[in-house]
């Protein structure tokens, strides 16, 4: 196999510049308008143009301005409440038929002796009647803590206090309160540590 020995030249020696026969562009840096295609409005960007882009964006300032054409309607769907006074709208139907229970008739009434309260459906009636029957089932598994609730969603909240991770521990020394929501330990400093602080 023959080496391919065509391209003698060093990589570091010099080579011949050679001067273009065009002359060299200016730039200039310069605020251009441009069309927003996402919104139809328009915007300006700050950029670099050749000296001809200048001239003829200079030459387009001159011109009047285009009318404004005519926005096209919106083929937009929307559902209005027809109860009367309200006229919410909402995007699709399954949100207005979730909106329109607000309206109805509070049909799931809480029948236990001397409350009476109403509600719109039955999953937040039967919520309600664990007030009254104190059922929790519930129950933290961590060891040596025993909570029990009514709700799977207060439990699963609760579990986070369990959690070395998402501790937030007092800054001030002495305290070791921990808490496992940032909104807690924020309270809990401006009703402890600021108070003392002012005292």
């Amino acid at each position: 196999m023959e080496a391919h020995h065509q391209f003698t030249h060093n990589l570091f020696e010099r080579r011949p510049i050679i001067r273009s026969k065009t002359p060299a562009v200016k730039w200039f840096k310069e605020w251009v308008p441009q069309d927003v295609v996402a919104t139809g409005g328009k915007c300006s960007l700050f950029k670099w143009v050749t000296e001809n882009q200048l001239n003829a964006l200079k030459e387009k300032e001159k011109e009047p301005p285009a009318p404004e054409p005519e926005p096209e309607p919106t083929t937009e769907v929307l559902f209005l409440c027809s109860f009367e006074g309200c006229g919410k709208t909402f995007i699709d139907a399954g949100a207005l038929r979730k909106h329109s229970h607000i309206h109805g008739e509070r049909q799931y009434v809480c029948h236990y002796e001397g409350c009476g309260k109403k509600f719109l459906d039955s999953s937040k009636l039967k919520r309600h009647f664990l007030i009254h029957t104190g059922e929790r089932d519930f129950i933290c598994p961590h060891e040596g803590c025993g909570k029990a609730f009514s709700l799977d969603f207060n439990l699963r909240s609760h579990m986070k206090t369990h959690s070395q991770e998402n501790y937030h521990i007092c800054p001030h020394p002495e305290c070791g309160k921990r808490y496992a929501h940032e909104y807690k330990l924020k309270n809990h400093i401006a009703s402890h540590h600021e108070k003392i602080r002012w005292r």
